[in-house]
């Protein structure tokens, strides 16, 4: 098994890449070359595609690439748009290489109720945005953090945001250019109530333990249905969701295992 990474260390997605497939190089005996690449370099793919390659492809917010999936073994793509491809498969975004992960804290002890950190990017965020005097209004016994900025990373440190986000009982995930965001991941790995618009359907995200919503008043009445023992509950379904699902331990596993469907198909 051979890794050759082909996009730069400072790639947003490269420390969960990174971790997930040192896991699947030293777990598993794996005969294939793996190109990890960004869409932007798709002359790297015809110049490495054959049938022993399988890519991991990032960079494709606006669905916008061309991949002829016949001439690899297998691709493995964030985002949607896989040509009707068979060996085109989805796989999650993960975190952004700049999230310090730390310890969780225990729901109940979390100081922020409602949070939100980031671009006012699309309609989606300005709607969150235009109701954001709503649930503070509706909501006085509670610490409410929304804040929007005009250029993605350009809020926060990011010290301070993943701080903020692991004592927040409940994360609001709207999606910016794309439906898939880094921020749903790194909200289901520090335990946080999930609060998000529709994802594509993927089997990783069917059965999120998440709530679905189609308009960002429904957060009110969700955060208030709620009492300490059902928020413990549903912080450790996500948690364990995560580690089920999304951990580099569970995505390594995913790729190993879609291999060898598509050697005994």
């Amino acid at each position: 098994m051979n890794i050759e990474y082909l996009i730069p260390e400072t790639n947003f997605e490269y420390l969960y890449i990174k971790k997930y497939m040192d896991i699947l190089y030293n777990k598993y005996k794996i005969d294939y070359d793996f190109y990890i690449m960004q869409t932007w370099r798709l002359e790297d793919y015809n110049k490495y595609a054959t049938k022993k390659a399988i890519f991991i492809i990032s960079g494709d917010e606006k669905m916008n690439a061309s991949i002829d999936g016949s001439k690899s073994f297998a691709v493995f793509k964030h985002y949607e748009n896989f040509n009707n491809y068979s060996n085109i498969f989805p796989i999650p975004l993960g975190y952004n290489r700049v999230f310090i992960n730390s310890p969780i804290i225990p729901i109940e002890e979390r100081e922020i109720d409602i949070f939100f950190i980031g671009q006012k990017c699309c309609q989606n965020r300005t709607d969150l945005e235009k109701i954001k005097s709503y649930l503070i209004q509706n909501n006085k016994d509670k610490k409410i953090l929304i804040e929007f900025t005009d250029f993605f990373m350009k809020g926060r440190s990011s010290e301070e945001y993943s701080k903020l986000l692991h004592n927040s009982k409940f994360a609001l995930c709207p999606y910016g250019t794309n439906r898939e965001t880094y921020r749903f991941y790194e909200a289901m790995k520090t335990g946080s109530i999930i609060i998000s618009y529709g994802l594509p359907n993927y089997y990783f995200y069917n059965n999120a333990p998440v709530h679905f919503i189609n308009d960002w008043k429904n957060t009110d009445k969700i955060i208030k249905s709620y009492n300490v023992s059902e928020m413990k509950n549903m912080s450790n379904k996500v948690t364990n969701y995560w580690e089920n699902n999304f951990s580099e331990n569970a995505i390594a596993d995913y790729i190993f295992n879609t291999i060898k469907k598509i050697e005994n198909n």
